[in-house]
């Protein structure tokens, strides 16, 4: 494992829906914790308009309020304890917060009880900030001068090596603070949350924070264990059926009941208890500007009827070679399953343009 996670494509809400109710979805097995943008106390999350007049589509709003007791936005669990993590992100400021108020966060490296490890945090010069622990006493590492303009998208990366006790955040692919051999806590770091926020007791008005092309990885194998560099994600949708033996709730066709966002549980392909072969399905093409792929994640929102055997493996199949996902159980709830593909099966190397867009996606019941 080296991608972990990539979500919210530039333009688009992606599989969520452009309303709160794709929101509503977003804790049904890919975050394990999702504040809704309708909770009064701390704001939450919603989808919008690009807030850059300049940009079309839909962009992760998340709205950070009053309440120190109310901190947590946006929270995903990684697959399993790592010692060395990234994240990235555009990011977007409409203001910059006030003096003595609440500090946005946006990144947090938590532990596996979720207790703050590191934070990367911003400040009402612009320049950004390293915190240990997030109280008063810890220490902090700012910028020496504004790195962030209000009103404008800045791609932010962070890397944290738990370990070595090693630091750096990059904007626009410049190091802005580079720390070494620094005292972070125990370590693995477990889970990441952004749009959290920190104070002591202040008040403040609504500050809000917009994410897009959010990308998490982890310091594990050959490829893509180190910076991203400034990426996009973009989202293939469903095209077409190419194997279609499944049962459709409606109509004859599989793939446009899967291809809504949000998910629509009233359409959908169901397999029966002798499990039928594989369904296959055509994807969309990417840009024609894109040159170079770290990986593809594959999301399925699935569950099944009753309290019996169930499982159901996704595989990405490239010039007539499988490569497969997890095989796993079905429960009995409407739940996403997420799994990375970050090489071409049939090459055993890096996606390509051309070979992603042959690309198709296959999903069967094993079980």
């Amino acid at each position: 494992m080296t991608l972990q996670h990539a979500d919210f494509p530039s333009g688009s809400s992606g599989i969520w829906g452009p309303d709160a109710g794709g929101v509503a979805n977003m804790d049904d097995g890919v975050y394990a914790y999702v504040r809704n943008a309708g909770d009064v106390f701390s704001g939450g999350c919603i989808f919008v308009e690009d807030p850059d007049p300049n940009v079309t589509g839909n962009v992760l709003r998340v709205r950070q309020v009053t309440n120190n007791n109310y901190s947590e936005h946006l929270r995903y669990v990684l697959s399993s304890g790592q010692n060395v993590a990234g994240m990235a992100a555009r990011v977007y400021f409409p203001s910059l917060p006030g003096a003595n108020v609440y500090t946005p966060q946006i990144f947090n490296f938590n532990d596996g009880g979720n207790n703050r490890q590191v934070a990367l945090t911003l400040d009402s010069t612009g320049a950004c900030r390293v915190r240990f622990d997030m109280n008063d006493t810890e220490e902090q590492y700012a910028t020496p001068g504004p790195v962030f303009v209000a009103g404008t998208w800045h791609h932010i990366e962070m890397k944290v090596d738990f370990t070595a006790g090693d630091i750096e955040v990059r904007v626009e692919g410049v190091p802005v603070i580079e720390l070494t051999g620094k005292d972070i806590g125990t370590g693995p770091c477990a889970q990441v949350a952004f749009g959290n926020q920190n104070g002591v007791g202040q008040i403040q008005s609504p500050q809000w924070i917009f994410y897009k092309d959010f990308v998490i990885w982890d310091g594990q194998g050959s490829e893509n264990n180190d910076f991203f560099g400034n990426v996009q994600v973009y989202m293939l949708d469903l095209v077409s059926d190419i194997v279609m033996p499944w049962t459709p709730s409606t109509g004859t066709t599989g793939w446009n009941l899967l291809d809504e966002s949000p998910a629509n549980d009233a359409d959908y392909i169901s397999a029966d208890d002798t499990p039928p072969a594989a369904c296959q399905f055509g994807l969309s093409d990417l840009p024609e500007d894109v040159t170079s792929i770290r990986g593809i994640k594959t999301f399925i929102r699935a569950r099944k009827t009753d309290g019996g055997d169930g499982n159901l493996q996704v595989s990405m199949n490239s010039d007539g070679t499988d490569g497969n996902g997890n095989d796993r159980p079905i429960t009995t709830i409407y739940t996403y399953w997420t799994d990375v593909f970050p090489l071409d099966p049939a090459t055993d190397l890096p996606w390509t343009r051309f070979a992603v867009n042959e690309a198709s996606i296959k999903v069967s019941r094993t079980l």
